[in-house]
C-alpha cells in the first residue's frame, strides 16, 4: 500500500509493461531518482561494448523478465534491434526460479541513459539516442529529418523539440535553404508520417549554424516564430482574421475560441478558414482536447476521426454547426 502523500516515480516503457522500476520519495528528497526494479524484474547499466559500469559511471538501461513484451508487431527488424540476448545472463545464472528463467533469456534495451547510485537506486539521465517524448508519443528524430530532406526544394534537415511560449514541448523542423517552401516540406510530411510525427513549426535558414566538428548545433537554432505556423505563408490572406469574422455564427465563432485557448493562441493571431488545425500547430493530444471542449461547452458528438477527416477549418466549422440542435443556417 503507497504511503499517505509521498510522491512516488513510477518508471518503465511500453515494451515491459511500463511500470517495472519505481521510487517512494522521502521527505525534504534533493534529487529524483527512477528507483529500484520491481520484484521479478533485473535492471543492467551497461556500456557501449555491452559490459557493466561501475556505480556511479553512465551507462544504458537494460532491462529484462517476465515483464518483457515479445517485440513488435510487424516489425522483426525493430525487435532484433531491441529485444537483445541478454549480456548479463551469467550474472543471473542460477538466481532466478527454474521456472521464471526463460524470461530472462532476452533483455530491452530503452535507449535510456542511467548510472547506479551508491544506495542501490537508478539515476535517469536522459537519452542516448534522438528519440524525444512529445505530448506522449516517442518520437525518432531521424526519421523526422529523413521525411523532411525528402521534400522538393530541401537540401538539409534537423528536427528537434523546442519549448513553445506556453512550456510545451512542439516539434520543430529546421531546413535549408531559405528559399524552401514551407507548406509543401509539411504537405510532404503529413504524406509521409503519423500526425504526431510532423512538425508543428517549419524553418527555414540559408545555412545551419555549426560546431568546430562540422556537426549542426542544435542549441544554436534560432526559435520559431509561433505566430506563423508551418503550414502558412506569410503572404496568405485565404481566410480571415480573428478579429474580422462577422460572417460566422455564434457556434462557429465558440468553436474558434476553443481552438485558439487550446494552442495558445493570441486573440489577434491569424486563423485561415481554409488552413488545417495541423497547420496550426496542433498536435494530436490538443486535437483530442479540441473534441472534448467542444462535445462539452457545445454539446456536439464529436470524434477525433471525424476532426482527421476534416481537419480544415471552414470544413470542421460546417461539421460541427451541421450536428448542432435547430442547426442554424
Amino acid at each position: 500500500m503507497f504511503p499517505s502523500l509521498t510522491p512516488v516515480n513510477m518508471y518503465g516503457p511500453t515494451e515491459v509493461t511500463v511500470t517495472t522500476v519505481h521510487y517512494f520519495f522521502p521527505r525534504g528528497f534533493d534529487n529524483v531518482v527512477i528507483g529500484r526494479p520491481d520484484p521479478n524484474t533485473h535492471a543492467y547499466i551497461l556500456d557501449s561494448t555491452m559490459r557493466p559500469v561501475p556505480i556511479g559511471v553512465p551507462g544504458e538501461l537494460l532491462l529484462s523478465g517476465p515483464r518483457l513484451a515479445i517485440g513488435y508487431a510487424g516489425r522483426p527488424d525493430l525487435t532484433a534491434a531491441v529485444f537483445v540476448p541478454n549480456p548479463c545472463l551469467d550474472l543471473v545464472a542460477g538466481r532466478v526460479d527454474p521456472a521464471l528463467a526463460p524470461y530472462y533469456q532476452l533483455a530491452y534495451r530503452t535507449g535510456d541513459l542511467v548510472r547506479w547510485r551508491n544506495d542501490g537506486t537508478i539515476e535517469f539521465l536522459g537519452r542516448i539516442d534522438r528519440q524525444v517524448k512529445i505530448t506522449g508519443v516517442r518520437i525518432e528524430l531521424g526519421e523526422v529529418e529523413a521525411a523532411l530532406e525528402g521534400a522538393e526544394g530541401v537540401s538539409q534537415a534537423v528536427a528537434t523539440a523546442v519549448p513553445d511560449p506556453s512550456g510545451q514541448k512542439r516539434l520543430v523542423g529546421y531546413v535549408t535553404p531559405g528559399t524552401a517552401d514551407r507548406a509543401s516540406v509539411i504537405a510532404h510530411c503529413r504524406g509521409l508520417l503519423v500526425p504526431a510525427m510532423v512538425p508543428s513549426v517549419v524553418v527555414t535558414l540559408d545555412t545551419f549554424p555549426l560546431l568546430p566538428n562540422g556537426k549542426v548545433d542544435v542549441r544554436s537554432l534560432p526559435v520559431p516564430n509561433w505566430a506563423a505556423p508551418a503550414g502558412l505563408d506569410a503572404h496568405d490572406d485565404d481566410g480571415v482574421d480573428v478579429g474580422d469574422i462577422r460572417s460566422l455564427v455564434s457556434s462557429e465563432l465558440a468553436v474558434l475560441d476553443i481552438i485558439r485557448d487550446i494552442l495558445g493562441l493570441e486573440a489577434t493571431a491569424r486563423m485561415p478558414l481554409k488552413a488545417e488545425l495541423f497547420d496550426l500547430g496542433a498536435s494530436s493530444i490538443q486535437v483530442a482536447a479540441i473534441v472534448s471542449r467542444v462535445r462539452k461547452e457545445l454539446g456536439v458528438q464529436l470524434d477525433m476521426r471525424a476532426v482527421y477527416q476534416n481537419p480544415v477549418l471552414d470544413t470542421l466549422l460546417t461539421l460541427v454547426k451541421a450536428q448542432l440542435p435547430g442547426a442554424e443556417g
